[in-house]
């Protein structure tokens, strides 16, 4: 975010201000029931450096909340270096707050992209009320491969496999959704039970059964890579592949 501010004061649109107020309200009150939300874990077991090491790491099975998480944290830390506050040791409920005292919100419209930065609070605003609020029925499965809002889908959608982005119009399918969310977890070699594995596909809108994985196992369609309290452990890539053969889902 730029640090360049507009070489005139100018007052702030009432109008304006009162939304920005109300949107850092919403973040500053949301963001622990965000983190809630977000750090509902699975354990899944990941790949760390050296020789093969293989550590137990929970890892959020609800991947939307925790990738928004991530992104107000990072929204909100930009606008308080903008604004020259003092960040270190200071969490996004924190710095939300200090961002919207008077004097800072003032400093804030002074800047040339004010209006920028009040849209991208309230974006997040309403995207964490989607979450904190959720409609009936409805998950959040990835992002938009086209303009990167969040897509949120009905079990209709999902079933049917297409779903089309509330904010661009772009129709895609269910799985290329999943599958961008998912490569984000391969690159870190993702394992699992099956069980595990089923839960976190799941939360990515892609159905496969525990019983399902099992099968595969016993046809030789999917190997285990070794057993954790005596359960068969698999790599997420592979359970993905074998969900994917063929473009359908065998449950």
């Amino acid at each position: 975010m730029s640090e360049n501010t507009s070489s005139q004061t100018t007052q702030p649109n009432p109008q304006h201000q009162r939304k920005l107020e109300q949107a850092l309200a919403a973040i500053h009150d949301g963001d622990e029931a965000l983190l809630a939300i977000a750090r509902k874990q699975c354990r899944i077991t990941t790949r760390t450096s050296g020789h093969g090491v293989r550590t137990v790491a929970p890892l959020p099975i609800n991947l939307g909340a925790w990738q928004l998480a991530q992104d107000i944290d990072e929204l909100i830390l930009s606008i308080a270096r903008a604004l020259g506050l003092p960040t270190r040791e200071r969490d996004t409920v924190a710095l939300t707050w200090a961002i919207g005292q008077p004097c800072n919100i003032e400093h804030l419209f002074e800047r040339d992209d004010a209006a920028a930065i009040v849209a991208l609070v309230e974006q997040a605003a309403r995207r964490m009320a989607r979450f904190l609020e959720p409609e009936p029925d409805r998950t959040m499965i990835g992002r938009c491969l086209g303009c990167d809002a969040d897509l949120w889908a009905e079990q209709s959608d999902i079933d049917g496999g297409w779903i089309v982005c509330e904010a661009c119009g772009r129709e895609q399918r269910v799985r290329d959704v999943a599958e961008a969310r998912v490569l984000r977890l391969v690159a870190c070699d993702a394992t699992g039970t099956a069980a595990e594995l089923a839960a976190l596909l799941g939360r990515c809108g892609v159905t496969v059964r525990r019983k399902t994985i099992s099968e595969w196992k016993r046809r030789g369609i999917v190997r285990p890579i070794g057993l954790e309290g005596g359960k068969p452990v698999y790599r997420l890539w592979d359970i993905w592949r074998a969900s994917n053969r063929n473009a359908v889902d065998e449950t």
